[in-house]
């Protein structure tokens, strides 16, 4: 997620301003889903592996030839469709870096007005569709568990996903599965349900797979941002003026 809620006290505690920094880490949670894609896409780690794996047999081969033994070669994300989940201030920035690799991106989320790129009311229509899903929506009672094994197998078996909003929205078990039965080619997770994840959580263990601790927001820069823009909400609290990005603004009037 893109935002940090800071409380601001002014006694007695009905009187206690919220206030968000909103969108410091954006980017590094976009960079994050292209970081990932291009991992799974370009088959990196599966190359890594094949190398150390297979290090004896190197000497005097082609490793182009290599290459192609193990099917190493993969995809370029050019042309390719990314679909969004979450068109807030972290999805518009992915949509930024998703087409400037020449990506064709659409999205889905039914509270922004204005998008960058089509938008599709129903989430059934948008999953056949994408070669990258991208999940970047907060979870909700309305978006928990809202992709189980009935979403995942809309889905291309060439497609891969990426989770670097919250855990609970995809069903673990059900991705797992649907992984180690090559209905989809990959996933990168970063967030888990619950968290930390258990040891016998099924994503430890589905093919092709990369999990990350929590990191796609939390890059040194982002990090920075987020304690600047804290920062700047407490003084313009202290200066008496209306934070940026007040949750309860109705506190700070009275």
């Amino acid at each position: 997620m893109g935002q940090v809620l800071i409380t601001l006290m002014s006694m007695p505690l009905q009187h206690v301003l919220v206030a968000k920094v909103n969108g410091a880490n954006a980017f590094s949670v976009a960079e994050y889903v292209m970081t990932t894609m291009l991992l799974l896409s370009r088959r990196i780690n599966k190359s890594d592996n094949a190398l150390r794996t297979h290090k004896a047999e190197l000497s005097g081969t082609s490793l182009p030839g290599f290459s192609t033994t193990y099917e190493l070669n993969g995809h370029e994300l050019r042309g390719k469709t990314l679909a969004i989940l979450g068109l807030g201030k972290i999805g518009q920035q992915l949509v930024t870096l998703a087409e400037a690799f020449g990506m064709h991106v659409i999205g889905y989320d039914p509270y922004i007005k204005n998008s960058p790129v089509k938008l599709y009311a129903e989430l059934n229509d948008i999953y056949p569709l994408a070669d990258f899903l991208s999940v970047n929506m907060p979870l909700t009672p309305e978006t928990k568990n809202m992709i189980t094994t009935k979403e995942l197998s809309l889905m291309k078996p060439t497609a891969y996903i990426i989770n670097s909003a919250r855990g609970g929205i995809i069903n673990e078990p059900d991705l797992a599965d649907a992984l180690n039965h090559d209905q989809l080619a990959g996933a990168a997770i970063d967030s888990f349900n619950p968290e930390p994840p258990a040891p016998d959580n099924p994503l430890f263990t589905s093919k092709n797979t990369v999990l990350t601790s929590h990191i796609a927001g939390t890059t040194k820069e982002a990090n920075a941002a987020l304690g600047i823009g804290a920062a700047q909400a407490i003084i313009d609290f202290s200066n008496g003026k209306l934070p940026q990005f007040p949750v309860n603004p109705d506190v700070f009037a009275n």
